[in-house]
């Protein structure tokens, strides 16, 4: 995606006709290997290209994923791949093409292990948030949870953390269930002391995602709106920016190369904010993303967004699975002109094709005659058959040709060829004639 044009790429969508297992799609990544990665309500999918391949909980095998329900699925720094459920953590073996499972218990003899977010933390380790019983981070060498709850965590406004995130300055960001954020200083020895700033901007409702911008500014997706905090100021904005369905429920981050915030909304598709330029918080602007015929990408929830290794975006959603935003520009431009109703078709079929000098598009149709467009599908002029000298004789125009000397020829399905003449704007008719053996051998080209 460029910043001067965010949606020119091919736009697929991937959902449970080609083999998704569920067209809800909550978190997705690449590992190492180039294969993506879907998180869904109902497994974990990978993806290699052309097909699925679904992992699903088996209560008989217990190298299976701990559970269907996936929230967050996370690559740590090593490759390895951790994928949250509602039934502890789960490590991806990948040389045995396994899971191995590991259940917090933040209380003695107390099973707590639906875990809805993973993060990495700066020491190597991982944070999970434990989604009612405080948050844990987990030692990825020995396999040990250490445990923050309001009982072992002085200053925590609450048990019920959503997300974790620790930023690039040692702040550890926790978004909660219905209190907006707590905030925690990481020390030299890796303990948490609270950070006091001024959070009467961030709305006391859900956070639902937490991430941190090229220039190091955090922003917050909440169910109440979008709230900026800007590092060289220390202070946060609640940002005022309307999207076009009215929700205010921000649901999912991500940046791309060129410096493009693209936002997932709830029942309101994927929005992005231009930071290429250092701008003002009061001057940001939500733009709606559209694919390349102007149309927007989904109007559902975006409740994931990822970028790959080559620079495609990849937008999770609820209910029409997985949708890819490529990188490149679409090669070619997809031109569609609707006929009457009385054809009884929804499109245009268009047979015959071919480009004048000056660049202007000649389209043959399937009945109904030439149409001359801009490269851009703008129609300039439409030749229908018709029974008056120069006309185009018949509508089903199947070739179309301009040779060396720059004229164009159109041949249809059963009135012979015609040659256009600029000069006059009119067509000439070549047919076959029974008594000139210099004619067309037939009239019919079909």
């Amino acid at each position: 995606m460029r910043a001067e044009e965010p949606h020119s790429g091919r736009v697929l969508n991937y959902s449970l006709k080609d083999g998704l297992s569920l067209g809800v799609v909550n978190s997705i990544l690449q590992d190492n290997q180039g294969q993506m990665w879907f998180a869904t309500s109902d497994g974990l999918n990978r993806f290699n290209g052309t097909s699925f391949q679904v992992f699903r909980h088996s209560s008989a095998q217990t190298n299976t994923i701990a559970g269907n329900y996936i929230k967050s699925i996370f690559k740590d720094r090593h490759g390895t791949l951790w994928i949250s459920s509602r039934d502890g953590l789960n490590e991806f073996i990948e040389t045995e093409g396994q899971f191995r499972r590991y259940h917090p218990q933040p209380e003695a003899g107390e099973k707590s292990s639906d875990i809805s977010d993973i993060s990495q933390a700066k020491d190597g380790n991982l944070w999970l948030s434990l989604n009612g019983s405080g948050f844990a981070s987990f030692h990825v060498n020995d396999h040990r949870f250490t445990y923050y709850t309001q009982k072992t965590l002085a200053g925590l406004s609450t048990n019920a953390i959503l997300n974790v995130f620790e930023d690039s300055k040692g702040l550890l960001w926790l978004g909660t269930r219905e209190g907006g954020i707590d905030l925690y200083q990481i020390d030299a020895q890796r303990k948490l002391k609270k950070a006091y700033l001024d959070y009467s901007q961030v709305p006391k409702a859900r956070v639902h995602r937490i991430f941190e911008d090229h220039q190091q500014n955090i922003w917050i997706a909440t169910a109440k709106g979008l709230v900026l905090f800007k590092r060289n100021e220390s202070r946060f904005y609640k940002l005022n920016l309307p999207t076009d369905s009215g929700s205010e429920i921000f649901l999912s981050f991500v940046e791309t190369r060129q410096h493009q915030l693209l936002i997932g909304v709830q029942e309101g598709g994927l929005y992005r904010i231009d930071l290429s330029q250092s701008r003002r918080p009061e001057a940001l602007r939500l733009e709606r993303v559209k694919a390349s015929n102007q149309s927007p990408i989904t109007g559902r929830s975006v409740q994931s967004l990822f970028i790959d290794r080559d620079e495609n975006v990849w937008v999770g959603t609820y209910g029409d699975g997985v949708y890819l935003i490529g990188h490149e520009p679409e090669k070619f431009a997809l031109h569609t002109q609707r006929t009457s109703p009385a054809k009884g078709e929804n499109f245009m079929r268009f047979y015959g094709m071919c480009q004048d000098k000056e660049g202007k598009l000649w389209l043959g149709t399937d009945g109904d005659g030439i149409f001359k467009s801009n490269p851009n599908g703008e129609i300039i002029k439409h030749y229908v058959p018709g029974n008056q000298a120069g006309d185009l004789k018949d509508g089903a125009v199947i070739a179309a040709h301009r040779d060396r000397e720059n004229n164009l020829w159109f041949g249809t399905y059963s009135k012979g060829l015609f040659r256009y003449h600029p000069q006059s704007d009119s067509f000439q008719q070549y047919a076959h004639q029974a008594d000139n053996p210099g004619s067309l051998e037939k009239t019919t080209c079909g």
